[in-house]
């Protein structure tokens, strides 16, 4: 196949998402600026939902210029004027207000490399002091804004010290020697939100041909730029834009649920309850739907509903099996081609948990030690629950998705039946097996069993 799959199954979330960027429909009252979101688990076809309904022709006849950033592919980015950089080359026009804040922040931290910063007990903190001027407080007297949000990745004595030398006067002359730094040092992230909104009124209100009069922002992986950008997006940039002198969307898609995103800040707002108004949650496409598709495929009823039983309805997997599956199953290539995908921003070390983890019911700090007796308990129990790739963001308790876990589990027996075996047992695994050939039963086959 070289055509993409079909979009089936989605006419009414379409319709949706089309409504959220239509002015036509929004009230007299209300504000200039609306936040939506699309969540739901990888592969089950948000991103192809959203570019289905703003397609690019839609969005420019509706007066929209439109940001995309992509958070996968800027993983390691955690620090908030890194995210302004990669927003600054997305937009590919000049954003001369935040340029200059960028380069303001280049500046503090070139002088920060100049002092000797060290502590009173006389240990050198020039490290926190780098990370605090990064994560964008102030380098005067704001210093006494939040660290935590930002992950700032130092003990608190550290950072204690590093505030206390920000507020040296000697130290402060060094950096404070110009009007525009001095402004921008007490007050970064202001100085920063007031001159994007002011670069954006650059660009819309004055439009080139063929630019827009509206903004429409996608933050497509919301839980990777959530860490640096989401608490300054929620603060900052949103109260600017609903007052701005244009109108505005700013869509955030994400594997996990907003309300469930680090911090929890969305829900506890004005902005929170506007967000779960303008919510989509995908779950897989029915049976119903696949079948749909492979009949377009020209693919006979009993491959259809093979198809369906491996891919639980998942976009990206029917197209997968539909390409390589037949009626007695899908490829041992196939496995690994999933977990290639599904493990793709993982460390090593990340790798080996979540093949261990996989065998577990529950993952809690007491279950974990049964399939990974050596390793910190509580370091992997943090990691999974900061992993909504393969975190089910649904369930009750913190378990493996199911339709990933049966994959994890399958390629583990293909690698090593005895192995798995082993684990199984290790682990108090309840996924049942086949009686005949001791293998994981698929999800649907896993469910007729009971």
């Amino acid at each position: 196949m070289t055509e993409p799959i079909p979009f089936v199954g989605r006419d009414g979330q379409v319709e949706t998402v089309r409504s959220w960027i239509d002015v036509s429909n929004w009230s007299p009252h209300e504000r200039n600026a609306r936040v939506c979101a699309i969540a739901g688990p990888g592969g089950v076809g948000k991103s192809r939902l959203y570019r289905e309904a703003l397609s690019r022709e839609r969005t420019a006849a509706l007066g929209y210029f439109e940001i995309e950033v992509q958070g996968h592919r800027h993983r390691e980015t955690l620090e908030l004027f890194e995210w302004f950089r990669i927003i600054a080359a997305t937009t590919r026009e000049s954003l001369p207000a935040t340029e200059r804040c960028l380069r303001w922040h280049d500046e503090l931290l070139a002088r920060a490399d100049e002092l000797d910063w060290t502590s009173p007990d006389g240990e050198d903190v020039s490290g926190v002091v780098r990370k605090i001027i990064s994560a964008g407080l102030a380098a005067g007297r704001g210093v006494g804004l939040k660290v935590g949000v930002h992950e700032v990745d130092a003990a608190a004595e550290h950072i204690e010290a590093a505030f206390e030398l920000l507020r040296r006067p000697t130290g402060l002359r060094r950096f404070l020697d110009s009007p525009g730094l001095r402004r921008f040092s007490r007050a970064p992230m202001r100085e920063l939100a007031d001159s994007f909104i002011a670069d954006l009124e650059g660009l819309l209100l004055h439009p080139r041909r063929g630019g827009g009069s509206r903004l429409l922002l996608i933050l497509d992986d919301f839980e990777w730029i959530d860490v640096g950008l989401g608490e300054f997006l929620h603060t900052w940039i949103m109260p600017r834009l609903q007052s701005a002198l244009f109108q505005s969307v700013v869509l955030l898609v994400s594997r996990d649920r907003i309300r469930n995103v680090r911090g929890g800040i969305w829900q506890q707002s004005e902005l929170g309850a506007e967000l779960a108004a303008r919510s989509l949650f995908l779950t897989p496409l029915t049976e119903r739907d696949v079948l749909e598709y492979c009949a377009g495929l020209g693919l006979a009823e009993d491959v259809a509903r093979q198809i369906y039983l491996e891919s639980q309805g998942y976009p990206w997997l029917v197209e997968m099996v539909a390409e390589e599956a037949n009626i007695s199953g899908l490829p041992a290539t196939a496995y690994k081609n999933f977990f290639s995908r599904t493990t793709r921003f993982m460390s090593d070390e990340q790798i080996e948990w979540f093949k261990a983890l996989a065998f577990l019911d529950v993952i809690n700090e007491d279950t974990i030690p049964r399939v990974l007796p050596a390793a910190d308990a509580a370091r992997v129990f943090r990691w999974f629950m900061d992993e909504p790739s393969i975190r089910d963001t649904e369930a009750t308790r913190y378990v493996v998705w199911p339709f990933i876990r049966y994959r994890i589990l399958r390629l583990q027996w293909l690698r090593s039946p005895t192995r798995f075996r082993e684990l199984h047992a290790e682990s108090a695994c309840a996924w049942p097996l086949n009686p005949e050939t001791q293998e994981p039963l698929r999800p649907g086959e896993r469910d007729a069993s009971r």
